[in-house]
C-alpha cells in the first residue's frame, strides 16, 4: 500500500501508512524495497540530496543479502532513469561512478548497458571504451554474451553501416573482446556482408481445380488444408466458394482471414478486406475477427517484451511495463464496434499480462471476461480459473485462492487436462516458495496452501481416475456384445446356427408332445374337436 501511495504521488499518504508500519514492526525501518521507492519519489521531484541521504542509510547497514542487494540495485536503476531525464550524460555517468564506488551498487548488465547504449547510438566510440574500460576496473565481468548482444544491437538497434560497424569492432578489440568472445570478428564480417538466399526447386503439379463440392464440403476442405499448413490452398479454396456461392459461413471466414495472415505476413490488409466484404454484406463476423484480435495482442506482448529488455525499462522494474491500457482499447474498440469478445481472447490478453508480470491487469480482465461471457461468475470457464490461479499464487493472495480451491470441485471442468495441469502449476510453484530464505511464518503460510491446493488436487485426479474406470468398463461391455454379435453372425452364415431349432424341439428342449385332439369339419361347415383314436 505503501509503494501504490508513492506511484499515485501521495506522499502524505505514505508517510502516514510507513509510520503504522513501524508501530507494528521496527524491520520496516530497515526494509530495503521501502527505501528505494521513498528514493525514487524523492528523485521524481528531483530531491537529489534526500535521495543520496536515503542510499546512505542504507549502506550504512552493512552487507545486504543477495535479495536485497537485488532490490537496492534495482531502486537505483529507478532513480537513474529519472537523473537522466533532467542531466547531461556526462553528468549521469559520474552519477553512476558516484553510486558504484561509494555506495555499493553493484555495475550489471543493465548498469552499464544503459550508458553504453547512449555512447553507441551517438558513435562516440573513445567515450564507449572509457566507459567500458571503467567498468572492467571496477570489477564487471565482460561476457560472450554480453559482447554479442553489443554487436547485435548495433546492426539492429543503432543503425550501423559497414563502416560504422568496423570502427566499433576495432573500439572493442582494444577491451579484448576476442578473448571473451572469439567469433566476434566472424560476427561483424556477417553483418557486412549482405545475406543471399538460396531459394530451393520445388516440383509443381498442375493439375484441373476442383470445385469444393467434388471432394466434400467447403469447411472441411479448408480445414484438412489448414491441419497441413498449406494456407494458400485455403485461400484459393475459399475464394472459389465465394465465386460459386458457398462462402461466407463463420468457419470458413475464420478460417480464410487466418490464411491470408500467414500468406501476407505481418500485413493484415488482406485480411481486413475480407472481414470489410463480409460484414457489407451483412455476414456474421465474430469468428473471423479472432485471429486479427491474436495477433494484436501477440503485438501487444511483443512491445512491452522489448521495453522490458530495453535498459531504461529494466532500470524502472517490471512494473514501468504496462500493457493493459493498449489491451483496454483494443476491448473497447471491438464492443464499440458491436462483436462479442471470444474466451480465449481474454484467456491470450490475460497471458500477456502474466508474461509481462502484471498479476493485478490479470484479475481485472478475468472480472471483465465474467461480466462479458459469464454471467459474473468469476471461474465461469477453465480459462479463467487457470489465469486467477496463477495471478493470485504469484500475488500470495491465499484467501483467494483457498476460494477457488473450493469453488472448482463444483465445476463441469474440474477434470479437465487444463485444470489439472493449472493445479500441478501452483503446487510446484509453492514448494519452491516453501523452500526460500524467508520468515517462517510466511514459510508456513506458504506450507498450509500447498496442503489445500494437494488435497484438491488429490480429489479432482481421484475422481478423474474413477471416471476413466467407469468408461472402460463400459466400453469393454459393448465391444463384448459387438465380439458375441459377430461371433454369431459367422455361425449362422457357415451354417452351423438354426434359429428354427427350438421351435421344432420345443422350448424345453424336448420333443413336443401333441394332445391327439383333432378338429373333424361337419356338414354344415362347422367343426368339432375329438379324440384322434375315437375317430
Amino acid at each position: 500500500m505503501i509503494q501504490i501511495a508513492l506511484e499515485a504521488d501521495d506522499a502524505v499518504q505514505a508517510s502516514v501508512l510507513f509510520a503504522e508500519l513501524l508501530a507494528l514492526s521496527h524491520k520496516a525501518g530497515t526494509d530495503v524495497e521501502l527505501a528505494c521507492a521513498f528514493a525514487k519519489h524523492d528523485a521524481m521531484k528531483s530531491k537529489w540530496d534526500r535521495v543520496k541521504s536515503r542510499f546512505e542509510k542504507v549502506n550504512n547497514r552493512g552487507p545486504l543479502t543477495k535479495d536485497e542487494q537485488q532490490a537496492y540495485d534495482a531502486g537505483f536503476g529507478a532513480v537513474l532513469s529519472e537523473y537522466a531525464k533532467s542531466h547531461t550524460w556526462g553528468e549521469t555517468e559520474e552519477f553512476v561512478e558516484e553510486y558504484t564506488q561509494k555506495l555499493r551498487v553493484s555495475l550489471d548488465n543493465t548498469l552499464v548497458n544503459f550508458i553504453a547504449d547512449k555512447h553507441g547510438r551517438c558513435r562516440e566510440f573513445k567515450a564507449l571504451d572509457q566507459w567500458l574500460s571503467y567498468c572492467k576496473d571496477a570489477g564487471f565481468v565482460t561476457t560472450a554474451a554480453f559482447w554479442k548482444s553489443m554487436l547485435v544491437k548495433c546492426k539492429k538497434q543503432w543503425g550501423y553501416g559497414e563502416v560504422e560497424a568496423a570502427s566499433l569492432f576495432k573500439t572493442l578489440q582494444e577491451q579484448d573482446i576476442e578473448s571473451d568472445f572469439p567469433e566476434a570478428e566472424a560476427v561483424v564480417r556477417s553483418m557486412m556482408i549482405p545475406i543471399q538466399r538460396e531459394f530451393p526447386m520445388k516440383r509443381i503439379r498442375i493439375a484441373t481445380p476442383k470445385r469444393p463440392m467434388d471432394i466434400g464440403s467447403t469447411f472441411e476442405r479448408m480445414k484438412l488444408d489448414a491441419q497441413k499448413g498449406q494456407w494458400k490452398s485455403v485461400l484459393s479454396t475459399y475464394n472459389r466458394a465465394v465465386r460459386n456461392g458457398q462462402g461466407y459461413s463463420s468457419g470458413c471466414l475464420q478460417l480464410a482471414v487466418q490464411a491470408s495472415m500467414k500468406v501476407n505476413e505481418p500485413s493484415t490488409e488482406h485480411a481486413v478486406s475480407l472481414i470489410s466484404k463480409a460484414q457489407s454484406d451483412g455476414h456474421d463476423i465474430s469468428n473471423a475477427m479472432v485471429p486479427l484480435v491474436l495477433a494484436d495482442l501477440d503485438e501487444i506482448q511483443a512491445v512491452g517484451q522489448q521495453m522490458r529488455d530495453s535498459s531504461e525499462a529494466r532500470a524502472s522494474g517490471p512494473a514501468a511495463v504496462r500493457p493493459f491500457p493498449a489491451i483496454q482499447r483494443l476491448f473497447s474498440d471491438l464492443l464499440e464496434q458491436g462483436h462479442q469478445i471470444d474466451n480465449f481472447v481474454f484467456h491470450r490478453a490475460a497471458q500477456v499480462c502474466l508474461a509481462l508480470r502484471n498479476y493485478r491487469e490479470v484479475v481485472t480482465i478475468c472480472v471483465f471476461a465474467a461480466q462479458c461471457n459469464g454471467s459474473r461468475d468469476l471461474a465461469y470457464s477453465v480459462w479463467n480459473f487457470s489465469d486467477l490461479c496463477q495471478a493470485f499464487t504469484k500475488q500470495h493472495e491465499y484467501a483467494r485462492l483457498r476460494w477457488l480451491m473450493s469453488d472448482v470441485l463444483g465445476r463441469d471442468y474440474r477434470m479437465t487436462k487444463q485444470c489439472r495441469t493449472s493445479l500441478k502449476w501452483v503446487v510446484h510453484y509453492l514448494k519452491r516458495a516453501s523452500q526460500a530464505d524467508k520468515d517462517e511464518d510466511l514459510k508456513a503460510s506458504d506450507l498450509s496452501m500447498l496442503a489445500c491446493v494437494e488435497e484438491t488436487l488429490k480429489k479432482v485426479t481421484k475422481e478423474k481416475a474413477q471416471w476413466k474406470a467407469s468408461e472402460r468398463a463400459n466400453v469393454a461391455q459393448i465391444v463384448a456384445r459387438q465380439n458375441e454379435k459377430q461371433a454369431r453372425t459367422r455361425r449362422t452364415e457357415a451354417g452351423g446356427l438354426d434359429y428354427y431349432a427350438p421351435l421344432r424341439r420345443g422350448l424345453d428342449g424336448k420333443p413336443p408332445r401333441w394332445s391327439g385332439r383333432v378338429e373333424e369339419e361337419q356338414e354344415d361347415g362347422s367343426t368339432a374337436v375329438g379324440n384322434k383314436a375315437e375317430a
